[in-house]
């Protein structure tokens, strides 16, 4: 029984600690706005809007608008500096992992200039030596042709049977089959 009566007087000590903390100092509340103990909720603050659009924009609002405007650029410019610092780190590793060809062949390209035009006469020729694959040759592939196409073939075939072979018209085999 002891050890509940304790527990009981804690914990009505603490919700009477918490009921007695002191309140943020708040600017004069809005019109409309009741700042009292009860428009005031533990987990949320006091209800209602602090900033409507009924409040004034004063000097000392612009004010602070001014320095935070300061301090966003002075963020911006730290991060630029910072990005731009990494991205030239990231160059330079990159460009010591993996090096331009041209700077792989520069001490070649120097050593170019002490070829004499004998040397250079007596190089040979630069052959194909690419590896060519020689291309399979394709297997004939016989399409099945229908009875209309068939049928169509056999009947330009007549037209060419009908035109005799000495002309039949007296032109020499001149005149074509629309006449004329």
């Amino acid at each position: 029984a002891t050890a509940t009566a304790t527990a009981t007087a804690t914990a009505t000590a603490k919700t009477s600690l918490r009921d007695a903390t002191p309140r943020p100092n708040l600017p004069s509340s809005p019109p409309g706005v009741v700042l009292n103990d009860s428009n005031y909720d533990k987990e949320t603050g006091y209800g209602g809007s602090l900033f409507s659009a009924d409040t004034p924009y004063e000097k000392d609002d612009a004010e602070a608008d001014k320095v935070w405007d300061a301090i966003d650029e002075h963020m911006d410019l730290r991060r630029k500096r910072r990005r731009d610092a990494r991205r030239l780190e990231e160059a330079k590793k990159a460009r010591q992992e993996k090096p331009k060809i041209s700077d792989q062949f520069a001490d070649l390209k120097r050593q170019l200039g002490a070829v004499t035009d004998d040397q250079w006469n007596n190089l040979p020729e630069a052959g194909d030596h690419r590896k060519v694959r020689p291309q399979k040759r394709r297997a004939e592939i016989f399409t099945p042709v229908t009875d209309q196409m068939l049928k169509e073939a056999a009947s330009k075939g007549e037209m060419v049977n009908e035109i005799s072979a000495g002309g039949g018209g007296g032109d020499g085999g001149a005149s074509t089959v629309m006449g004329g």
